[in-house]
């Protein structure tokens, strides 16, 4: 998760003020293909939904 405030999830990542940015996935010598990542953009007041908690 990244977002430019804390959104009470405990692995979330600061933009630091960034308003954009991007994302680099790797895998090393994985033992399986690994599945397609998928993201998106959300409201800050929809967390919960997607972690089942926040602060």
């Amino acid at each position: 998760m990244v977002a430019a405030c804390d959104p009470g999830h405990p692995n979330w990542l600061s933009t630091a003020g960034h308003p954009r940015g991007r994302i680099w996935f790797r895998w090393f010598y994985p033992a399986a293909t690994p599945q397609t990542i998928s993201a998106e953009v959300v409201d800050i007041s929809s967390v919960p939904r997607f972690t089942g908690s926040v602060k």
